[in-house]
């Protein structure tokens, strides 16, 4: 990141001084600020996802790496978790339904 500082904004500084600045001039920068943000953001999760794609040779290394690494560990989709906690929600209400004592109203 301070890499991408040291030339971002000087060039981000240079440029509001140089050029002629108005309304569309302003919004255009911010607009460019913008999307040279995203991309970046973009890039650095790129790179951090082809840097877990981590090429095994070993398998018992990656039950290893299974049980540590948080990422790998999760191998359900989100939605059957989901599905999962509903259930037993669901299942905890209906046990507490049925030991609930019988009360004359």
């Amino acid at each position: 990141m301070d890499a991408y500082r040291r030339w971002a904004v000087p060039v981000a500084t240079g440029s509001l001084l140089v050029a002629p600045v108005g309304d569309i001039t302003i919004a255009l920068l911010l607009g460019i600020v913008l999307e040279l943000a995203v991309i970046r953001v973009l890039w650095r999760d790129l790179n951090a996802w082809r840097a877990a794609a981590v090429q095994l040779e070993n398998k018992s290394n990656l039950v290893l790496m299974r049980r540590t690494l948080p990422h790998l560990r999760a191998r359900r989709p989100f939605g059957i978790v989901e599905a999962q906690v509903r259930w037993r929600d669901a299942a905890e209400a209906h046990r507490r339904r049925r030991e609930m004592p019988l009360r004359a109203v």
